[in-house]
Parts: C-alpha cells; structure tokens; sequence
C-alpha cells in the first residue's frame, strides 16, 4: 500500500510539474508576442516621425509611374511595329 501511495505521489508530482511547464510556455509565449507588437508599433511609430514611411509611399508611387510608362511605350512600341508590319506587306502585294 505505502507503494501504491508512493507512485500516486510521483504521478502527481509529475502531473503537476508538465502542468506548470505548459502554464509557463504559455505565458512566454504570450510576453514574446506582446514584446514583438511593441516593437513593430515602435518601429512604425518611428518610422512615421522620421519620414521613412511618406519616403516609402513616394517611392512605390514612383515605381508605379515607372512601370506605367514602360507599359505605355511597349504599347506604341507594338503598335508601330503593326503598323510598319501593314505597311511592309502591302508594298509586297
């Protein structure tokens, strides 16, 4: 009997020590989680004071002109190749 008692204590004991290490894993992680947020907020708190994010928005703002243009000139660029195209094949017939 006094062995049985002795396990049931162990068991116990266990239990209550992988409980704990969950319940701790648990808080970590969330402080870990809340740590990351504050950062980020940080950042873009900075970010935002420095310039950094209207220097970013300028910037893609750019890169879309850029991208527009490009695609506006491959479009004429197409569009005379059609047209000297017509125009080669009509002076052949």
């Amino acid at each position: 009997m006094e062995v049985m008692d002795a396990l049931d204590d162990k068991m116990e004991a266990n239990e209550d020590t992988v409980e704990g290490m969950f319940e701790d894993w648990e808080e970590n992680d969330e402080q870990f989680w809340e740590e990351v947020v504050k950062a980020e907020d940080e950042m873009l708190a900075t970010w935002e004071t420095q310039g950094t994010t209207d220097k970013m928005d300028k910037l893609a703002t750019e890169i879309d002109d850029s991208l527009r243009a490009a695609h506006n000139s491959m479009i004429k660029i197409k569009s005379n190749l059609s047209m000297r195209k017509k125009i080669f094949t009509q002076s052949l017939s």
